[in-house]
């Protein structure tokens, strides 16, 4: 108990954050930039090139896989959920935290996104008022096309792993006070491996709708990154927790697993030294 206050007075409050994690988040944000200035609008991701600049910058290191900072936002996401579940009162105050800190920025940045592409001659996107949607309700745009039998896109899809952040936020808040602080990482692990064999089964039978729903609705390619933030959490709380531990490992060996099925092994020094900023982070000298 004393780790955890510990840690809340390092990192639960906004204006004493964990200068680490806002270290990491720099280095995401980096290379997620990197990536979409540099590299995603030009082939090889894209059927034509629509910098100015040609292709002159897609070739710098780093740049072509700067869209796996995300991945790294997801590890730090799952840290960062754990410890704010701990320090809320309730469901409400933690929903509260949550809607405070994404909404307002959220609307404001499709506003702004939506006045530039209504005003400027940008004939790729025509957006509609109708797209305010998924950024108004952190909801997919494909569920909405599904309830609405009409078209829906994201003002900004760039966007688009808020929408995954959201489900986790959802899950793990379930898990949390459904089944108590003291069993939020057990019976998150659970739910993990319950996705995966869900996956797995869907895999095996062929069936679009169970890998749909792993997807759509447990957020199943991405939720081994959040459960390694959760593991990191609990590890730098107690570095002895064996649970944690394994599921520091077990979260890495499944994306390694993912990114080998996807003909995607570049990937994986990436995940390696991802992981490796956490465990310096968690194992460090105090």
């Amino acid at each position: 108990m004393q780790a955890i206050k510990n840690s809340l007075t390092d990192a639960g409050q906004p204006s004493d954050r964990m200068r680490v994690l806002d270290g990491y988040r720099t280095l995401a944000i980096m290379l997620v930039l990197a990536f979409h200035y540099c590299s995603r609008w030009t082939q090889p991701n894209f059927a034509e090139n629509l910098y100015p600049y040609g292709d002159l910058l897609r070739d710098l290191p780093l740049a072509g896989h700067g869209y796996l900072g995300v991945q790294l936002f997801f590890i730090i996401s799952g840290f960062v959920i754990a410890l704010t579940l701990i320090s809320s009162k309730d469901w409400l105050d933690f929903a509260l935290r949550r809607t405070a800190r994404l909404f307002p920025t959220m609307v404001l940045c499709a506003v702004i996104t939506f006045a530039m592409l209504a005003i400027l001659p940008v004939s790729y996107f025509e957006p509609r008022l109708v797209d305010f949607l998924p950024s108004l309700t952190f909801i997919e745009p494909y569920l909405w096309e599904r309830a609405l039998g009409t078209p829906v896109r994201a003002i900004d899809e760039a966007y688009w792993s808020l929408f995954i952040e959201v489900q986790f936020y959802l899950w793990a808040s379930l898990l949390f006070f459904v089944f108590g602080k003291a069993r939020f990482l057990a019976s998150f692990t659970v739910f993990l491996n319950a996705v995966l064999l869900l996956m797995v089964a869907g895999a095996l039978a062929s069936s679009k709708s169970i890998l749909f729903l792993g997807d759509h609705v447990f957020a199943a390619s991405h939720l081994s990154w959040f459960g390694a933030g959760i593991a990191f959490f609990y590890l730098h709380l107690d570095r002895g927790n064996r649970l944690a531990r394994l599921l520091a490992v077990e979260t890495l060996t499944v994306s390694i697993a993912q990114a080998l099925l996807r003909n995607a092994a570049a990937e994986i020094p990436y995940y390696l030294a991802f992981y490796a900023l956490f465990v310096l982070f968690v194992f460090r000298r105090q």
